[in-house]
């Protein structure tokens, strides 16, 4: 009975650390600096403001810009992610306020991390391009 109850703990806490290492690599990628050309593109007026253009939004253009290189980001737990906070948010606002503005701030966590990603794939497009004029 104890061995089994070590065991859950154990599991616990793996998936917690699992997830705010996870957490953490992607804020680590996400408050990388945008360049104008993105921050235009998203539609964010002030200098250090993606996080205005929503979600949903930013991923759709990073779906829109082509990977001339070949490399694709997964971005299929970012999406997983925004949608579980946004749930958890929602639910979350009902019983304390705090809750809908730490949602908010996730989700423009994950904005930023979207913007980064296409600044990203925009400047290697660029770097291919001008590799294949100079042929």
């Amino acid at each position: 009975m104890i061995s089994a109850l070590i065991l859950v703990i154990s599991m616990l806490a793996l998936i917690q650390f699992a997830v705010y290492s996870w957490r953490a690599a992607i804020l680590t990628i996400a408050y990388q600096p945008i360049s104008e050309q993105t921050r235009a593109v998203l539609g964010a007026v002030c200098k250090e403001n993606v996080e205005s253009a929503d979600f949903a939004g930013a991923a759709q253009w990073l779906a829109l810009t082509p990977s001339l290189d070949g490399k694709d980001e997964g971005t299929f737990s970012v999406r997983a992610y925004a949608f579980a906070v946004r749930a958890a948010g929602s639910i979350l606002s009902m019983m304390t306020p705090t809750g809908s503005q730490w949602a908010e701030r996730e989700i423009a966590n994950c904005t930023r991390y979207m913007a980064v990603l296409m600044d990203a794939r925009i400047e290697r497009n660029q770097a291919c391009m001008a590799s294949i004029r100079s042929y």
